[in-house]
C-alpha cells in the first residue's frame, strides 16, 4: 500500500481552492492547472495524497510500462514565484475496487478500516489500483512495480505491506 511520506511534505503548498473545484477540475477531460507555492529547496514528491491523490510524471511513465491501458487525468502544478511547472497525474478518476477488501480487514467501531487485508481472488490484475471502503481510499501497488520505482530513486512515498488472504466463494 502506498502512503505519502509525511517527512517530505514541507516546502510545497497548494494555493487554497474549495474541494468541489478540485474534484471538478480533476474529472475534466482537459489537463487541470493548479497553483502551488514552494520554497527554493522544496522537492516535488512523486506521490501526493492531499488535497487529492497525484503521482509524478516519472511514476506514471513507469506504471504505463506495466499497464499500457491505464488512463489518469493530467494536472500541471504551476509555481509562479519560482517560474516552475510540473506534470502530475491524478488517481481520483481511477475506478475503485471494493470487492478486493477482505471481510477479515480490521475495523474500528465506526467501521473504518484500521488494518487492510485483501482478498487474493478479487485483486485486479493491475500494477496500481485503488481499494475502496466507503469514504476510505487505499492506493495499492504491486511489488514488481514498487521495486522498479525504488531502483529509480522516486521519493515522497512509503510502502506498507498488506496481508492477503484467500477468500471463500
Amino acid at each position: 500500500m502506498l502512503t505519502q511520506n509525511q517527512k517530505e511534505t514541507d516546502g510545497l503548498s497548494f494555493i487554497d481552492m474549495p474541494n468541489r473545484e478540485w474534484l471538478g477540475k480533476l474529472k475534466s477531460e482537459t489537463p487541470a492547472a493548479f497553483y502551488v507555492r514552494s520554497t527554493e529547496m522544496a522537492e516535488y514528491s512523486d506521490y501526493i495524497e492531499r488535497p487529492a491523490v497525484f503521482i509524478s510524471d516519472s511514476v506514471y511513465r513507469m506504471v504505463k510500462k506495466y499497464d499500457s491501458t491505464v488512463k489518469l487525468g493530467s494536472a500541471v502544478f504551476i509555481d509562479q514565484n519560482n517560474g516552475d511547472q510540473r506534470l502530475y497525474w491524478s488517481l481520483e478518476n481511477m475506478e475503485g475496487n471494493s470487492a478486493c477488501i477482505s471481510e477479515e480487514s480490521k475495523r474500528n467501531k465506526l467501521e473504518f478500516i484500521t488494518q487492510l487485508i485483501l482478498d487474493a481472488r478479487e485483486i485486479p490484475n493491475q500494477p496500481l489500483f485503488r481499494a475502496v471502503h466507503g469514504q476510505q481510499r487505499f492506493t495499492i501497488m504491486r511489488l514488481d512495480l514498487a521495486e522498479s520505482l525504488l531502483r529509480r530513486g522516486v521519493c515522497g512515498f512509503q510502502l506498507q505491506p498488506v496481508a492477503i488472504v484467500r477468500g471463500e466463494h
